[in-house]
């Protein structure tokens, strides 16, 4: 019985495969007809895609990756708002212009960047475009997780001079964006220019994220935030690496207006000689800056100058748990707090990794400084 129902399965496929050249279909007087056609379903699409809430980036023309998004997001904004999926450009993909990820009038637009793919910047040298620049309203979805190269935007040969490879908006409307970022590296090993620092962020209001970002500039500064970011903005499972190039700053933090953020495990690391892994600077009256589970390595041949620099002219500063991880030769510090202004420095746990610097705290002002459970390595 078996045999027989498998028999028939196989006869009635076959017959179906017939019928794609030839269909059959009733004509008048309910007799059978041949017509000679195929089935077509071309015009059958999910209502989202329809009505172009949902677009394909590798779907539309262009030179290289650049065009092609922009010319999706461009699209999907004239449509109203929505979704552009860059999935379709995977591997080698290159960026010739500037891509902005929404606009200045905020329209509502999601990026979907690919998996296991390296965007290249080739040929823009203007000093003030940006490989990515960011909008408020708009969030970029990549597939990275913390220490990942499954999304990377390459900032291509020494001779590439731009703001940054990634950037926010600087006077957006309103004075601040609403944003989300998550899931790609930042790379620049070659030496390209970059004027603001591999990741300019600035102008951002309540609850803007960043999340599982590598941030690596060989040379120069990494993570750059400065101007107003205010009001919960918030970076989580960042890693910014000064590979121990001359002149490299992993991290900086400059907040010279009221502003408030916060950084949730922070992995600064291999600043140039004679930098800081961290730098906070001008952090005043109404601002504050708080860092969760930090985690910072020093230089590899300096073995002076201090991990963290903590100046402000008012704070807080305030670390909830720092480890720093210095050779056994090294002497420098974890956290140096400069003598400039009236810091209010807040610390609560600070360790140097074993075999390492014994020395944690130096504090060159004697003025507001909360210190705890930081051992016996202190200075003053």
């Amino acid at each position: 019985m078996k045999s027989t129902l498998l028999l028939l399965a196989v006869i009635l496929s076959l017959a179906l495969l017939a019928a794609a050249q030839t269909v059959n279909t009733f004509c008048a007087n309910n007799l059978a007809c041949a017509v000679t056609a195929a089935w077509s379903f071309s015009s059958i699409q999910p209502k989202s895609m329809a009505g172009g809430g949902y677009l394909f980036a590798d779907q539309f023309s262009g030179a290289d990756a650049s065009v092609k998004v922009n010319a999706c997001i461009a699209q999907v904004i004239s449509n109203g708002g929505g979704k552009c999926d860059a999935s379709g450009l995977y591997g080698a993909q290159t960026i010739s212009q500037e891509i902005d990820v929404g606009n200045h009038a905020q329209n509502p637009v999601t990026l979907i960047l690919p998996q296991n793919s390296t965007w290249t910047v080739s040929g823009i040298t203007n000093g003030t475009s940006c490989a990515i620049k960011q909008f408020s309203q708009s969030s970029i979805l990549g597939p990275g997780t913390p220490g990942s190269s499954a999304m990377v935007i390459h900032a291509g040969v020494n001779t590439n001079n731009l703001d940054s490879l990634y950037c926010t908006e600087a006077a957006p409307n309103g004075n601040g964006s609403y944003i989300r970022a998550e899931g790609f590296q930042l790379f620049n090993t070659n030496g390209a220019t970059m004027a603001n620092g591999l990741m300019n962020v600035q102008a951002l209001f309540d609850g803007s994220e960043f999340k599982n970002l590598v941030v690596a500039n060989y040379g120069g500064l990494g993570l750059n935030v400065h101007g107003l970011v205010c009001c919960g903005t918030h970076f989580t499972n960042v890693a910014s690496n000064g590979n121990h190039v001359a002149n490299s700053i992993p991290v900086q933090v400059t907040l010279t207006v009221s502003s408030e953020v916060a950084f949730y495990n922070l992995s600064a690391d291999h600043p140039g000689t004679g930098k800081n892994a961290i730098v906070i600077t001008g952090v005043g009256n109404g601002s504050a800056v708080r860092f969760f589970h930090t985690y910072s390595e020093g230089n590899n041949a300096d073995t002076t100058t201090a991990n963290v620099s903590a100046g402000s002219t008012a704070g807080p500063i305030e670390f909830y748990g720092i480890t720093c991880n210095d050779n056994g030769s090294s002497t420098a510090y974890c956290v140096d707090i400069p003598n400039s202004g009236t810091p209010n420095v807040n610390i609560y746990g600070m360790q140097q990794i074993v075999g390492g610097s014994a020395n944690c705290l130096n504090d060159h002002y004697a003025g507001r400084l909360t210190l705890a459970r930081a051992g016996t390595c202190l200075s003053s």
